[in-house]
């Protein structure tokens, strides 16, 4: 049963970032310290902008490559580019990236990029899973070298997704205060803070939690403030916005749905609502709940009328009947299962599902089976008035204050908010089944 669900809440588990906030928080794994922006979206998939370079494209890829196969995708580009090789460049890129940008014009792009110089091997500088950050060098001959950054999203080892070059600049001490709780002694201080910098340097965020596992003991960092020119430190209690985090509480919630014999991976979703909607099916074959669960069911990234980059409000009247009236108009182009395409309207559909399943909200399930459990406090839907106070004011990468978000009718795909300590105890919760 266990297995069952572990494996159905990883299916949720997703590397997309909501919004554009830039409170985040940081998790070591192993021995190497990840960064993972919970609330930060790269919004353009290409962008390639030295001097007169700038491309971009929109999509989601089928998969993301581990560290190492990326790596080893940076060093071969660099290599073709040294070469000025577009057809080796162009070969590697997937379906997607090419139907953004034509061959012709990645030609021109690859040539352009050449005549800067020789580039240096490739440096893994960040790595926000679905795309990582990679510091190079540009020399030529009579000038001073240029440091460039190169962006890349790889599905596997012949394969990537977004590729981008665009200036460096090697990130500087911060002209005002970054006030920080780190005490700056043991090798792991050090390792944060080295972290922290290089993040800090490129993406300049107002609040910094960062929550760490490693061997059995939990560690908490926080840097900046809670709402900019407050001089707050955010603590490990500051409440922050976790996005698609949501995603694998759900997640969770399917596995132990199918634990509990409420549903199969294998129902057609039309079985668990309400109506008929003979438009969720293409050539006969209807959305199954595990297609719906991974992504690949058909449905659009959002509901109907509502964008990508839409207001922190988008949702604020939306509701589960808007959304199964929107479903009605859902007109799949493929076969379920045939595609990766990352749903919010999926995740925030299989809530629904979840609810008619038991007969409680989503709210209930997430206290019954996460939160009570895990011993979590202070993560929820809605916010106690303690929450309130300690929540942190959101911003856009930018560092312009925004509104928070408000996810009702697709509340299971990220309407959760939660502290740095209680996302520890969540990792405990998942990590000591």
């Amino acid at each position: 049963m266990l297995q069952e669900r572990k494996q159905a809440s990883l299916i949720l588990a997703e590397s997309r970032r909501e919004g554009s906030r830039h409170h985040l928080l940081l998790e070591l794994s192993g021995t190497k310290l990840r960064c993972s922006p919970y609330a930060f979206r790269v919004r353009s998939r290409i962008l390639i902008s030295i001097g007169l370079l700038v491309a971009f494209n929109r999509f989601s890829p089928a998969q993301i490559a581990d560290v190492d196969t990326s790596d080893r995708m940076a060093n071969q580009l660099v290599e073709l580019f040294n070469k000025d090789d577009a057809t080796g460049i162009t070969a590697l890129a997937s379906a997607d990236f090419l139907k953004g940008i034509p061959a012709a014009k990645l030609a021109g792009l690859v040539h352009k990029v050449h005549s800067l110089g020789t580039l240096t091997s490739p440096k893994l500088i960040l790595d926000l899973g679905e795309q990582r950050h990679y510091q190079l060098s540009v020399k030529h001959k009579g000038q001073p070298d240029r440091q460039l950054l190169l962006v890349l999203g790889a599905e596997s080892a012949n394969r990537y997704f977004s590729i981008g070059l665009a200036p460096y600049r090697v990130p500087a001490p911060r002209s005002e205060a970054f006030i920080t709780d780190n005490p700056h002694k043991s090798e792991l201080d050090k390792s944060v803070q080295a972290a922290v910098d290089r993040f800090v340097g490129q993406f300049k965020p107002v609040g910094i939690s960062i929550a760490v596992l490693q061997n059995g003991r939990s560690s908490f960092f926080n840097y900046g403030e809670v709402t900019a020119g407050k001089s707050e430190l955010p603590t490990s209690k500051t409440i922050y916005e976790i996005g698609s985090i949501t995603k694998t509480m759900t997640g969770i919630l399917i596995g132990q749905a199918v634990a509990d014999k409420k549903l199969s991976l294998d129902d057609d979703v039309r079985a668990r609502l309400p109506g008929r909607y003979p438009n969720l099916e293409f050539a006969g074959k209807g959305i199954l709940l595990r297609q719906l669960a991974t992504h690949t069911s058909g449905l659009p990234a959002n509901p109907p009328g509502i964008p990508d980059d839409a207001k922190a409000d988008a949702y604020e009247r939306y509701n589960h009947e808007k959304l199964l009236v929107d479903l009605t108009s859902i007109k799949l182009t493929q076969a379920p299962g045939s595609a990766f395409s990352y749903s919010n309207m999926g995740g925030g559909l299989f809530g629904v599902v979840l609810e008619r399943a038991y007969g409680l909200s989503y709210a209930k399930l997430l206290q019954k089976y996460i939160y009570g459990p895990a011993r979590m406090r202070d993560t929820g839907i809605s916010l106690t008035p303690d929450m309130e106070r300690r929540y942190a004011t959101p911003y856009y990468a930018a560092g312009v204050k925004t509104d928070r978000w408000i996810v009702n009718g697709i509340e299971a795909a990220g309407a959760v908010r939660s502290s740095a300590e209680d996302m520890l105890r969540y990792a405990h919760f998942n990590l000591n089944e």
